[in-house]
């Protein structure tokens, strides 16, 4: 009965976590300004529900069209709250990053999305 018990304990909390991975958190990524050629100042904003969540492991992964794959990770906040990287576009062309963050080693969320420089 104790075993019984245990298991079900671990199948609630580990359900739990599986719903809270994908609707409690979202974050959004912009630029300070129009992005160009060079380094450019990059924002993101993590929210816990409706809540802003500042002590967040992030990482920013920028695919470059010549297989180049530059990483960016910062624990940086600004004074609107938001996560700072500084990011070194290098030519026109399309950018792919991927965003992570995951909060006190918990589940990593993922943000997928591509910039065009002009």
């Amino acid at each position: 009965m104790k075993i019984l018990t245990n298991i079900l304990l671990v199948s609630v909390l580990g359900l739990g976590f599986a719903q809270a991975k994908d609707k409690d958190y979202s974050a959004s990524i912009e630029g300070e300004q129009a992005l160009k050629v060079g380094v450019n100042q990059i924002n993101v904003s993590i929210k816990s529900k409706t809540i802003p969540v500042y002590n967040a492991d992030v990482k920013l992964k920028v695919f470059q069209e010549n297989n180049k794959i530059i990483t960016y990770k910062t624990k940086k906040i600004n004074k609107k709250g938001k996560y700072v990287f500084n990011v070194n576009l290098e030519q026109k062309g399309i950018y792919n990053y991927l965003l992570s963050y995951n909060r006190m080693g918990g589940v990593i969320h993922r943000v997928r999305g591509d910039w065009e420089i002009k």
